[in-house]
Formats: C-alpha cells, sequence, structure tokens
C-alpha cells in the first residue's frame, strides 16, 4: 500500500508538472491598438429617381393677429390694445438664507512608514592557504619553511528594517453651513395688442410627381388660374427629389443631387463611384484611387 502512495503521489507531482511547462508554454497575447478601416469604393448603378415640384399661389392679404409688443410688427395697423396679460416670470431677491454643503477640509495627521538604515556588519572568515617547502641540509637533515597565504576577514554593511513617523496633510468631509441669496417668482404682465397686417398666405398648390426615367417638369401657372381680387399675388416654386444607388442586395445608398436639374446626371442605369467608411458614411468619386479596393 505504501508503494502504491508512493507512485500516486509521484504520478501527480509529474502531470501537475507538466500542465505548468504546458501554461507557461503558451503565448504571451499581444493587444494592437485598433485601427479603424479605410473607405471602400463601391460600383453603384442608378436604381430608383424621385421628385416632386410644388408651385403655389400666394395672396397679400390683410390679416388680423395678437401679441405683445415686441410681437407687433413695424407696418401693423389698426393696433388696439386688450388689457394686461401675463408676459413672463422673474425672479427678484428676497433676503437670504442658510444652506448646507460638504467641503473636503485639509488637516494635519501622523502617517507610520517603514526605512531601510545601516545596523552594521555582516563579516565571514576567509580561510587561509599553507604550503610547506623543504631544502636537503646535506648532512641527512633538511630545512622546511612553511609560507601561508589568504585568511583575514571581509565585511558587507548590514540593513534593517526601522518603523518611522512623518507628518502628512489629509483632508475629510465637514458639513458646513454658507448664507446665500434667496430669490422669489413674481408674474410680470404687459400689454395684449390686437393689430392688422398684411401677410403673403397661400391660397392654391398645384403639384407634379415623377419616378424613375421620368424627367421634371413644374405645374403651369395656369392650373391655379384664376386669380380673383385685388390683393397682390405671386407665384413660388420648392421642390424635392432624391437618387437611390444599389451596391448590392443588401445595400442601397440615397443621395440629393445639389439641384433638381442636376437630376439629369443621374439617368436611370448610370453608374456612380462612392466611397463608403465603416459607419455607413459615404461620398460621391468621379473615378476610383489607384490603390482602392473595389466591389
Amino acid at each position: 500500500m505504501i508503494g502504491l502512495g508512493v507512485a500516486f503521489l509521484g504520478a501527480c507531482f509529474v502531470t501537475g508538472l507538466a500542465a505548468a511547462l504546458l501554461v507557461s508554454a503558451r503565448p504571451t497575447a499581444v493587444y494592437e491598438p485598433y485601427v479603424e478601416p479605410g473607405p471602400e469604393v463601391v460600383r453603384t448603378p442608378v436604381v430608383d429617381r424621385e421628385w416632386r415640384t410644388t408651385l403655389r399661389l400666394e395672396r397679400h392679404r390683410i390679416v388680423e393677429r395678437e401679441g405683445f409688443a415686441e410681437q407687433r410688427p413695424p407696418d401693423a395697423f389698426d393696433v388696439t390694445e386688450l388689457g394686461m396679460r401675463h408676459h413672463h416670470d422673474e425672479q427678484v431677491p428676497d433676503g437670504t438664507q442658510e444652506e448646507q454643503l460638504w467641503e473636503q477640509v485639509p488637516y494635519q495627521d501622523v502617517e507610520t512608514y517603514v526605512e531601510q538604515v545601516p545596523c552594521g556588519e555582516d563579516c565571514i572568515d576567509l580561510p587561509q592557504t599553507c604550503s610547506e617547502s623543504c631544502s636537503d641540509d646535506g648532512n641527512g637533515f633538511a630545512t622546511c619553511t612553511t609560507h601561508c597565504t589568504g585568511g583575514g576577514r571581509t565585511c558587507t554593511p548590514r540593513t534593517c528594517s526601522e518603523t518611522r513617523t512623518r507628518p502628512v496633510t489629509r483632508t475629510r468631509p465637514e458639513l458646513r453651513t454658507r448664507t446665500v441669496p434667496r430669490f422669489r417668482t413674481e408674474p410680470r404682465e404687459a400689454t395684449w395688442y390686437r393689430w392688422r397686417v398684411r401677410e403673403w398666405q397661400v391660397e392654391r398648390t398645384a403639384e407634379r410627381t415623377g419616378r424613375g426615367a421620368d424627367e421634371p417638369t413644374w405645374p403651369s401657372e395656369d392650373e391655379l388660374a384664376p386669380i380673383e381680387g385685388d390683393d397682390p399675388s405671386r407665384f413660388a416654386r420648392d421642390a424635392t427629389w432624391r437618387v437611390t444607388l444599389r451596391a448590392d442586395a443588401q445595400r442601397t445608398f440615397v443621395t440629393t443631387p445639389p439641384s433638381l436639374e442636376d437630376l439629369a446626371r443621374y439617368p436611370m442605369g448610370a453608374e456612380r463611384w462612392l466611397e463608403v467608411y465603416p459607419r455607413g458614411v459615404f461620398r460621391e468619386i468621379a473615378a476610383p484611387p489607384a490603390d482602392a479596393s473595389i466591389r
């Protein structure tokens, strides 16, 4: 039984040693700083175009408005005062009040530390080596001489750990009280007015929409006829448009050309080059760089 126990312990020791060697033989992981990849260059055909044009007929009509004096336009007329109304709230001084707060306050303390100081020497005796040499006196006797080297002592300085104290400045939180201004909220009123003024207002609109290969067109002014009444009139135009480019089955990109006229630069099926960055940001380029990664 004793032999089996010794064999078992020996096997465990060898297994543990082998595992330790395997662990120590593993390479140390090296973490490189993250470098964001550069843009990807993709060829994208135009797969869709959308546009909407709007023509508005606006009339310069007399309307009635209300508000405070600072809201009244300079060309207002028939101004009537309608009494006082709440204008805003104002914070006004109302004495002082005490408030508590925590502050970090310095104080002197003593700390203990350990310092290495000289405390004598550690010496050892050096061994002496001797040898004897003899010479024949010629009369049956010899004269012998003993020569020794080494010996003596060598010493090295010794240091000891010594506990010492020194003053230090520390801080601790203390609850303090201070006097601060107090304010109260007071409402302020101002005169409320009614007035009349001329403003441009939309009377009618006409729209055109298109998609794909349709070329943008504007509604005609005749679509908003007749213009009745003596109020001045004017026409105003605005439009929205966008182009869809497809890189692959999973990725499409929507871009807005600078103007409606520039939509002609994006006929259906035309190819455009894009630089696509990791977070989905992209920009159109004239041609791919020579060293670009093209998809």
